[in-house]
């Protein structure tokens, strides 16, 4: 075998080429085409006169039916020209308006982080890939001259990896949340772990903590997350704050203990000591004598940046759940006097915690810390006007502290109301951020909307993320998916590599039956619960590694 072919980076993932659901919109003078809604071989033909002619002045829109990662395949039986070649101007879009554009800069359209608007020269019995960013809909515009196109197909990459873990319900709005939440992750596990296919294809530590929960629970293991892990590490010295954001450095030792938990590699774990413990220095000389912290930048999510209090007291319960996972984490190591630190530092801390006001995503932050009570906090401040000042990044954890007030009801409310809205609006991932108040009057993604009508998309979001600028495929969003699995579904990892796990199915009042699997490193396990006679019959299937405790 020659050298090449051993040489190089092999990228595993899988490219698969979908043919568009429907032409959503067509204008200018075309011929034929519908001829590009068929099934075709991926080949240019010599001899062919099934083909779509798109005359100067043309455009065409399609909708490939579901947001996916990846690029585009055209081939070009002519084009009418001297030099037999033509321009095109392509337009990937997530939804049908931003494809509308049509100009860079309209509504916040951007090509930042991927390219979605650009010209394209074709050719003559030519074939091309192009683009390599998040879709759902794509806009061809044939500016000069006719171009007769013969095939468009979405190319689709994508990591082949089994959904493990698995959830059904007798509420199917509720099992679309989780399955929709699933997928939006799983479009973001690429050779690294991002935070959207279209915009944010970076790697940010504290908006993968919400990712890595919903990989455990749904994927088990997978290479994108420690090598995800280890590239931030590469990219920032441990005095430094990882991605510039100092409670993204407490994500990121958070991050290592749930992993460890779930799959139980120590070696992994052990790799990690020596940056680990500098930068639990860096974190102890923040921390004052009287517990408050001593950190400028107290950024936790974007929604909570107009709220410094409520900044800070998140940021606080954050630095907490880190150093309490780290007390841990040297418990694995066999450092009892690092170990004894640390929970030194998180009794201070607890003693000092600040009001959070009635931010919602601080208060549920400091819940989970151990710093009040979750019942209290449920209902003062997280069941209060419930579906709104929220953020699609931190909802995770309002779901998580409102499931151990035991307010399951609340939460399969929250979840139908807040994500199920997005699917009203045709979402076939969930958003980077959301806000109910958005959506009266709004179309859904696969609409035209008039001058003065409300665009989903375009008239909305905000900070760094307003108008078409925003992604609707991010995947801090689901959240859901993982805590169906922990609270509903009822499975709690009590020992490292899931050797030992807690299964307590909660229907609340709203459910009958739920069923499903969770993924563990010796196989899933598979539970069934429903209600019979005003009683809950829980039946479980285990691999034999795995003890259930009670």
């Amino acid at each position: 075998m020659r050298k090449i072919f051993t040489e190089g980076i092999e990228d595993k993932r899988i490219k698969k080429y979908l043919m568009p659901k429907k032409i959503l919109w067509q204008n200018g003078d075309l011929e034929n085409p519908m001829s590009l809604m068929k099934e075709k071989p991926l080949q240019v033909p010599l001899k062919n006169s099934d083909f779509c002619a798109m005359k100067p002045g043309s455009s065409l829109l399609f909708d490939f039916g579901s947001e996916i990662h990846g690029g585009l395949m055209l081939t070009i039986q002519s084009c009418v020209s001297p030099t037999k070649q033509g321009k095109m101007h392509i337009r990937f879009g997530e939804s049908a308006m931003e494809c509308m554009t049509e100009l860079l800069g309209e509504k916040n359209a951007t090509n930042d982080h991927a390219q979605r608007d650009f010209d394209l020269t074709v050719s003559t019995l030519g074939s091309i890939e192009i683009g390599n960013t998040g879709f759902r809909f794509v806009r061809i515009d044939c500016p000069e001259i006719t171009i007769n196109l013969d095939i468009i197909r979405a190319i689709f990459i994508y990591q082949d990896v089994e959904y493990t873990g698995s959830f059904k319900s007798d509420d199917e709005r509720l099992n679309e949340v989780w399955e929709t939440a699933a997928y939006t992750v799983h479009l973001n596990m690429q050779n690294f772990l991002w935070d959207g296919i279209k915009r944010d294809r970076l790697v940010w530590i504290g908006d993968m903590h919400p990712e890595t929960s919903t990989i455990q629970k749904v994927f088990g293991f997978n290479e994108c997350v420690p090598r995800s892990l280890d590239f931030t590490k590469e990219c920032f010295a441990p005095n430094e704050w990882m991605n510039n954001i100092p409670s993204y450095t407490m994500w990121w030792i958070k991050i290592q203990y749930d992993w460890y938990m779930q799959n139980g590699d120590l070696d992994y774990l052990m790799q990690q000591k020596d940056y680990l413990y500098a930068a639990l220095d860096h974190l102890f000389e923040c921390i004052n004598e009287d517990g408050s912290v001593s950190i400028d930048k107290h950024f936790i999510d974007w929604p909570t940046s107009p709220d410094p209090k409520g900044a800070y007291a998140g940021m606080h319960a954050i630095l907490i759940l880190a150093l309490d996972a780290a007390a841990n984490i040297c418990s694995e190591y066999k450092d009892k006097e690092m170990s004894v630190k640390c929970s030194k530092y998180v009794e201070l801390l607890k003693k000092s915690a600040p009001n959070p006001g009635s931010c919602k995503q601080a208060a549920a932050l400091q819940s989970l810390a151990g710093v009040s009570d979750y019942e209290k906090v449920n209902d003062e401040i997280l069941s209060v006007d419930p579906f709104r000042n929220l953020s699609t990044f931190l909802g995770y954890y309002i779901l998580k502290a409102r499931g151990e007030a035991g307010d399951i009801d609340g939460t399969i409310d929250l979840m139908n109301t807040f994500w199920g809205k997005m699917l009203d609006l045709g979402a076939t991932t969930f958003f980077e951020d959301f806000n109910l108040d958005w959506v009266k009057g709004a179309k859904n993604l696969d609409e035209f909307v008039a001058e003065g009508e409300n665009d989903i998309h375009g008239d909305h979001g905000d900070y760094c993320y307003k108008g078409f600028r925003h992604s609707l495929c991010h995947g801090w969003a689901s959240g859901p998916a993982a805590y169906i699995q922990e609270y509903i579904l009822g499975v709690k990892v009590l020992a490292p590599g899931c050797k030992k796990v807690s299964v307590r199915p909660n229907l609340g009042t709203k459910l009958n039956k739920v069923e499903g699997s969770y993924p563990t490193p010796y196989g899933k396990i598979q539970i069934k619960a429903q209600r019979i006679n005003g009683e809950v019959e829980v039946l479980i299937e285990k691999p034999s590694e795995v003890i259930i405790v009670d």
